[in-house]
């Protein structure tokens, strides 16, 4: 009987022991599984593989819409666009709805690059001479002013700048806007420029450059003449308006859009004062 007692107590001991490296081995396994690298967080590490392109933005989104709340917002909604950036979901920017909420006024001394540009892309340099080409990085996205207005900083004005292409300047609120659905890109959309002016243009070189200045577009491509891709819009000038300058040869000017092909513009209207100044040099 003790013989029994005493083997029973060695078995039981052995038992224990091998339950005991099992589960250190299944913990160890069942960590390393769940365990993530560093400080990132499983919803970081997410994100950061969505996409090499992402970049995290501090817009409110409300039903697959970006609110445009303030002038920050309008702001950072164009560096996103105009960067190629990509959210969470690997969706561009560029391609995004977004809705203003608020009246919003763009502050004076701003140099504004439009919306929606022509990016420089630098290539490799041969026998000194640096390489490149631009790259289009237009706004296909959809934006609804909700019937509120952009207006420039009472107190002074803007400086519209130009969205570079070979040869060519586009100056607007946005620049290069293409329409990829049958929904209008721009809608509902009120604009007020205190004074509307560009500065010289710039080529890095001795060729002269065409501009094509847009109240509200520089260069608007639409997805059919029956589909409406920019409505219930309206710009207005307050004071005259100067476009045109040095490093310019033909000046092509808009109040609205500069630029169409294959649009169609839908009950919008441009109130402007009875002198305008439209120039090259």
């Amino acid at each position: 009987m003790n013989k029994f007692l005493k083997m029973k107590k060695i078995f039981t001991l052995i038992l224990i022991v091998i339950c005991s490296v099992a589960g250190f081995y299944f913990a160890s396994a069942v960590q390393g599984f769940i365990k993530t690298s560093g400080n990132i967080s499983f919803e970081e590490d997410i994100n950061a593989k969505a996409s090499e392109n992402y970049y995290a933005t501090t817009l409110t989104r409300s039903n697959g819409v970006y609110l445009i709340e303030n002038e920050n917002d309008f702001l950072e909604m164009r560096d996103l666009v105009n960067s190629g950036a990509e959210n969470s979901e690997g969706v561009p920017y560029s391609t995004c709805k977004y809705r203003l909420t608020n009246d919003i006024t763009i502050n004076d001394n701003y140099s504004w690059e439009p919306i929606g540009i022509n990016k420089w892309v630098s290539g490799p340099i041969w026998g000194g001479v640096y390489t490149g080409s631009y790259v289009a990085q237009p706004f296909t996205g959809q934006f609804d002013g909700d019937g509120f207005t952009i207006y420039t900083s009472s107190e002074s004005n803007i400086e519209v700048n130009g969205a570079a292409e070979t040869l060519i300047r586009r100056y607007g609120l946005f620049g290069i806007v293409e329409q990829t659905g049958s929904e209008p890109v721009i809608k509902d959309l009120h604009v007020q420029y205190k004074l509307f002016k560009m500065p010289p243009a710039s080529t890095g070189g001795s060729s002269l450059v065409d501009a094509y200045v847009g109240g509200l577009v520089s260069k608007l491509t639409g997805n059919g003449p029956n589909i409406n891709t920019i409505e219930n819009c309206t710009v207005s000038y307050l004071n005259d308006i100067s476009v045109g300058g040095s490093g310019l040869d033909d000046v092509y000017f808009g109040g609205l859009v500069a630029d169409a092909y294959n649009a169609r513009i839908q009950n919008c209207l441009v109130i402007a004062p009875s002198k305008e100044t439209v120039g090259a040099g």
